[in-house]
């Protein structure tokens, strides 16, 4: 059983008798996880830690060019700290918009930095990804039908700008298959 599913075993059948807890690591990776409160947060005992690794503040420069908005030695240390974290406690670790923008260039880099840590670490484990792309052709179509809807007083596309990469925000249907709730994971094993 994963330990994603391990945890939703627990509560449904404590029937929303207990609270889940969950370890709010970083609202961004790489500009630092202090380690005092991450420290005191694990003594705590989540049942799961979740951080992020984007932010709209950085703006839509980083989705375009495929480059990671925070620095490569402060990224790496950010993930180490929150992965060794998780494992110690053998709790999930759930990442989100991996490497400032989560398109794919900012995804493999991510994956890269944590196959990386697990190889010096000598860590095996499990890892689900969710990829956000949206291929362009998909993207065009939708915008032809009018299936793109924009926020607010927002714009509508037109297709007519154009842009390195294209991603969706992730829905919740895709994320419980990737926690391991009924579907299978690869478990990282890094190759030397």
């Amino acid at each position: 059983m994963t330990a994603s599913a391990r945890i939703l075993d627990h509560f449904s059948k404590a029937n929303g008798s207990e609270p889940i807890r969950i370890l709010g690591a970083s609202g961004q990776l790489g500009y630092g996880v202090p380690t005092p409160a991450f420290s005191a947060g694990l003594e705590r005992k989540p049942h799961l830690i979740g951080c992020d690794m984007g932010s709209i503040d950085i703006g839509p420069y980083y989705l375009g060019s495929g480059e990671l908005a925070t620095a490569l030695a402060a990224t790496r240390r950010d993930l180490r700290k929150v992965l060794l974290g998780a494992l110690k406690l053998k709790i999930p670790l759930i990442i989100g918009s991996a490497g400032s923008a989560g398109a794919k260039p900012h995804l493999e880099q991510t994956l890269a930095i944590i196959r990386e840590i697990a190889r010096e670490e000598g860590l095996s484990f499990r890892m689900g990804v969710l990829r956000a792309d949206i291929e362009r052709t998909v993207l065009k179509a939708a915008i032809r039908s009018n299936g793109v809807v924009p926020i607010d007083d927002m714009a509508m596309l037109n297709g007519s700008r154009r842009c390195g990469q294209y991603r969706w925000s992730d829905g919740y249907e895709r994320v419980p298959a990737r926690l391991g709730c009924g579907r299978r994971r690869r478990r990282c094993r890094p190759r030397l």
